[in-house]
């Protein structure tokens, strides 16, 4: 085998049992009494630690792309609500946020980690302890999101922002019903739920597809040992899980208006579901990883490649081929096969680096990541809060003047403030659970 597979040997070990796509960190790690399992230092085999502190801090720095995206897209020329930015704006920032988050990619290796992170739970939980635990996580946070954070989040914008989309509270959730009945083209879902369509989709998967993938689990894995066995891994690879992906974008955008799965708009649900199901698979079969190491090259120069051919194409016509109806079938393939190959690259590049930076950076990442899923919930919120102060405060400075001085203090403050939120309210026994940092097997053995 090649240095690189035998790299890949020395790293590749199953992920722990208590792992979650946005959270991994066990709880002891992390500094929480309650952990269930030992901290990473009294691990006994390294190349597991090894493992689990690459995919921990992978975590750190997907995260973080969310939220820078979730600013730098409304820094966009064809920003939504040009308000939020103080009407400053740059085609710079379109074609920044459509690498970094608006192709997707961020989104779709959370969902391919959720995916992994299920086939060694169900492992190690029995069905109903892996039902209660995504129950208690995961909902929760999305009921606290959207029901107290998303009403603070919409009154400030109401209050502060002349050309916000709606001029009451009453109107967002009252228009929310028709998210399940009636005129759903009215559905408020995108105010109320935010960015929590995320945990949403990913709960619905992680409990919709439980009946398949416990079936799934009972096959043996193929042992791809011959050609032809390598053969088909490295096509599904190269090309047939982004057409499958690309065919499911015109059927997503048939039926995004029916009730319920418009709350996943502009997001194909349908998508984020078969990267949940390549996660499970490359944790099922070992080879078909082994696979992805070897061709991973070829991907990260694939994808490397198509920047290029996006920029020429054009950025915003790439975007909205994964966002609507692809009128433009070659830049529909494009965004999906750019999205893919990152996916891969990371994969395998993160695994290779992470668990060997630099230890004062190793510690950032690691506070992060041990709170990912926290972060996730609240920094809609803080951005929204902080373009408020900004919008009220910036008068003649350069925040009012400069569009990159205004975005790099709107990343620093609503970061900053989104991790002090969470030290300040949400890192105790009996507020954690609003955030899904709550474990059920945890408290149960406590």
């Amino acid at each position: 085998m090649s240095s690189l597979g035998g790299l890949r040997d020395k790293l590749l070990i199953n992920v722990g049992a208590d792992s979650a796509a946005i959270g991994v960190v066990p709880e002891k790690d992390a500094g929480n009494e309650n952990s269930t399992e030992p901290p990473l230092s009294t691990v006994p085999d390294p190349e597991k630690q090894r493992r689990r502190i690459a995919l921990e801090r992978l975590r750190a720095f997907l995260i973080t792309f969310v939220v820078i995206f979730h600013i730098a897209s409304e820094y966009c020329t064809n920003a939504l609500v040009a308000s939020f930015s103080g009407g400053l704006n740059s085609d710079f920032f379109g074609h920044f946020s459509f690498f970094i988050g608006g192709s997707r990619w961020p989104m779709l290796f959370f969902y391919a980690l959720a995916g992994f992170a299920a086939f060694h739970s169900l492992k190690s939980r029995s069905t109903t302890n892996y039902f209660l635990e995504r129950s208690f996580r995961l909902l929760p946070a999305i009921l606290f999101g959207a029901g107290v954070l998303g009403v603070l989040q919409n009154w400030v914008c109401i209050q502060v922002f002349s050309d916000f989309g709606y001029s009451s509270l009453a109107d967002i959730y009252g228009d929310f019903r028709y998210c399940f009945y009636g005129e759903t083209d009215l559905c408020s879902g995108f105010y109320v739920l935010g960015s929590l369509w995320y945990l949403l989709g990913l709960y619905c998967i992680s409990l919709c597809m439980l009946p398949f993938l416990l079936v799934w689990r009972t096959f043996s894995p193929p042992a791809l040992s011959s050609s032809t066995s390598v053969a088909v891994a490295t096509l599904f690879l190269v090309a047939i899980l982004s057409l499958v992906v690309s065919g499911l974008q015109p059927l997503f955008v048939l039926v995004e208006e029916y009730p319920f799965l418009v709350l996943f708009r502009y997001n194909n649900i349908f998508a984020y579901l078969v990267f949940f199901l390549f996660g499970y698979g490359m944790a099922w079969c070992r080879k078909l990883e082994d696979t992805l190491w070897r061709l991973y090259p070829v991907f990260l120069g694939l994808a490397l490649g198509f920047v290029v051919v996006i920029e020429l194409m054009g950025v915003s016509t790439v975007e909205s081929a994964v966002s609507y109806w692809p009128d433009d079938v070659w830049a529909l393939f494009l965004a999906v096969f750019f999205a893919t190959y990152v996916v891969y690259s990371v994969w395998v590049i993160s695994q290779q680096t992470l668990p060997y930076v630099w230890k004062p950076v190793g510690r950032v990442l690691d506070y992060i990541a041990a709170r990912a899923i926290a972060i996730y919930v609240l920094h809609a919120f803080c951005i929204r809060s902080v373009e408020a102060i900004l919008y009220l405060t910036a008068g003649n400075s350069i925040f009012a003047t400069n569009v990159y001085a205004r975005f790099f203090a709107e990343l620093v403050l609503a970061y900053a403030s989104t991790l002090v939120l969470y030290e300040a309210l949400f890192r105790y026994k009996w507020t954690k659970v609003l955030v899904g940092m709550y474990r059920y097997e945890s408290s149960r053995k406590s």
